[in-house]
């Protein structure tokens, strides 16, 4: 399987390769900054599509997903201009429910999730003094997406039962890697500046 879907990757991880030669330098908002961000995600949407795509049922995890990658461009694409936060953290939010609905909840495995939320909700009172207005509803509502979609994401690998696939380990790491992005923005917006916040 690997064999087959590396291959497919390769886009992607030039895209990445580019992205943090070419962004780091160029931290200031412009169309040149959202292009080269978004080309990633844009990267995955064609990995998506590649491997079919239908109104069938053995397709809707694939239609979620790119659904959930679909919002994820729009967010990365907003969040290059500060004044749109608001805006590209509510299309991250739809992005993740419908990743949350593609990953499923079976296997449960509710002690990872109790562990997550709760440290979803310390990093929330954490930041809770450098939110105002909707900021202090909206940025713990999405903690509790982005949480969920991690617990759902990572529960999903067994290892120790034989129950993962190259798909759900990179969906797993995918969702790591989205978490730990969306906290050290969180934490530069709100708590204390980060440097090359912008490429987060």
């Amino acid at each position: 399987q690997l064999k087959s879907v590396g291959p497919k990757l390769v886009p992607f991880f030039k895209t990445v390769a580019i992205y943090f030669v070419l962004l780091i330098p160029e931290e200031r908002p412009s169309l040149f900054a959202m292009l080269i961000k978004c080309l990633p995600i844009i990267s995955l949407i064609v990995f998506v599509l590649l491997h079919g795509m239908s109104l069938g049922d053995e397709y809707t995890f694939s239609r979620r997903i790119l659904t959930g990658l679909l919002f994820s461009c729009l967010g990365d694409a907003l969040l290059i201009w500060p004044h749109y936060f608001m805006h590209g953290m509510a299309a991250f939010g739809v992005a993740q429910i419908m990743y949350t609905a593609a990953f499923g909840f079976k296997p449960l495995n509710a002690t990872l999730g109790a562990a997550l939320y709760a440290f979803g909700a310390t990093a929330s009172m954490l930041l809770m003094p450098g939110l105002h207005g909707i900021l202090a509803a909206g940025v713990p509502v999405y903690g509790v997406l982005l949480m969920t979609m991690i617990w759902r994401a990572t529960a999903r690998v067994q290892f120790f039962q034989e129950l993962w696939t190259w798909t759900k380990l990179c969906s797993c790491a995918g969702g790591i890697v989205f978490a730990v992005s969306d906290i050290l923005i969180g934490f530069h917006r709100f708590h204390r500046p980060i440097p090359h916040a912008q490429v987060k």
